[in-house]
């Protein structure tokens, strides 16, 4: 992109209100500059991501988004960065791909003074939802996936919110996957990158829904729904029975009985039984054993890998403990990878827990956070794995950790349908639930 002024840049990501986040460029090929935001009727496309020239043919642009998909190492650039295809150059060109001048009809006004924007230092950005994977729903209170992202985008930014929850609300916001919802959007089911099994979470409120238990696909975790819902007074069009898209989720269930007198948790754990006795047992995943210490490529990291790396400020999502302190030029990052990362080629972040953040002079900045880790080094320092890792055990249960009533034993988060919901980005936390115990029935 060339920028208000003649500057090149290349464009991370693209931002809701037709804004975008841009990188510097700061040699041939090179964008590792300055990362600002701006509006995109401030600059002009000179070369595509593939290095040709630009064009007009809606063809030719699916194509391409079709090959950045695949491309592991790549980003989506709504909620990962996308660097352009590695394998092309980067050379800016004067005239699209029909021979027609880049930049003749640029607005000669400019942008306002405060349009060119910092990067934010804590590195969150908004979402643009509608760029992303979208289906439409039907028969319940979202319209579409994207209604689904926005409703959790702004649980997220609800106050009292806790910073875990708001984290991982917002990655699920962002995954540039598709969502698995059911055909009402009231369940999602999400994957646990620790056990590589499935399991529900409220789409009211963000939640696990912990007495579900786990399944061996996403199609039959869907089909469990479908079967609650069907338990809960609904019918086989997924009309009527128990709203769990309700944002006052508990509270709606504290006071919610079945036909047989039963609350939401024992329906639960009497669907569950039902479901399971028509299916045979699914076999235990295999687990892995790691040693270290050893450098190792960041594709290769799992949950439960203790890590050490050092990164830039602006790679890393600061938690709020730090929020008074100044941000040095690096800083240090060990922890541990937390349950609900997902490993692969393409990955540049990952979730950690149980986090140390050290600046340059040695002085500790943090000590027992979790932090995501945006963007990190092609090889990192791996010391050792925690080996089984379980993704309760990554949250707290109420201020610094307490347990309150409502909290679940296994899950210290709660004993309702819902413990956060631990899923392929960040750590979750959430507020104990109201919600009565699953074996009182009355």
């Amino acid at each position: 992109m060339r920028l208000w002024g003649g500057k090149l840049a290349r464009v991370a990501r693209a931002l809701p209100n037709d804004r975008i986040l841009v990188q510097d460029q700061t040699g041939p090929n090179q964008f590792q500059g300055r990362r600002h935001t701006t509006s995109a009727k401030w600059v002009s496309m000179v070369a595509r991501p593939d290095g040709s020239a630009p064009t007009g043919n809606e063809d030719t642009v699916r194509k391409e988004d079709e090959r950045r998909t695949v491309d592991p190492r790549r980003g989506n650039d709504v909620v990962r960065d996308d660097d352009g295809d590695p394998d092309t150059p980067n050379d800016p060109h004067d005239s699209d791909d029909r021979g027609a001048p880049i930049g003749g009809d640029d607005d000669p006004a400019g942008p306002r003074e405060d349009d060119d924007q910092d990067e934010p230092a804590d590195g969150k950005l908004p979402v643009h939802v509608g760029a992303l994977p979208n289906q439409r729903l039907g028969g319940g209170r979202f319209r579409d996936t994207a209604a689904v992202r926005q409703h959790f985008l702004d649980l997220a930014e609800r106050p009292g919110q806790t910073p875990d929850m708001a984290q991982f609300l917002r990655f699920v916001a962002g995954d540039d996957d598709h969502l698995n919802l059911s055909i009402d959007g009231r369940l999602m089911a999400l994957r646990d990158s620790s056990t590589g099994r499935w399991y529900l979470t409220a789409t009211g409120t963000g939640q696990r829904m912990v007495e579900a238990g786990e399944f061996d696909s996403p199609n039959n975790a869907l089909e469990f729904g479908r079967q609650l819902n069907r338990n809960t007074g609904g019918s086989a069009t997924t009309t009527g029975g128990f709203d769990f898209s309700a944002p006052d989720l508990d509270e709606t269930a504290s006071t919610w009985r079945s036909a047989q007198g039963e609350n939401i948790l024992a329906t639960i754990k009497r669907t569950r039984q039902e479901f399971d006795s028509s299916r045979p047992s699914p076999e235990a995943p295999p687990t892995a054993t790691i040693n270290g210490p050893e450098t190792v490529s960041r594709d290769v990291l799992t949950p439960g890998d203790h890590i050490k790396v050092t990164v830039n400020p602006g790679d890393i999502e600061w938690p709020t403990s730090t929020s008074d302190q100044d941000k040095p030029e690096t800083v240090t990052v060990e922890g541990t990878v937390a349950p609900t990362h997902s490993a692969g080629p393409g990955r540049r972040g990952a979730p950690l827990l149980d986090v140390t953040l050290t600046g340059p002079t040695g002085a500790v900045m943090a000590s027992g956070d979790s932090v995501h880790v945006r963007r990190m080094p092609n090889q990192v320092t791996r010391s050792g794995h925690t080996q089984g890792s379980d993704p309760s055990r990554a949250y707290r249960c109420g201020p610094n950790g307490s347990t309150s009533p409502g909290c679940a034993r296994q899950a210290p988060t709660t004993s309702s349908t819902a413990t956060p919901a631990p899923t392929r980005g960040a750590g979750v936390a959430s507020s104990p639930s109201p919600w009565p115990s699953a074996t009182t029935s009355t």
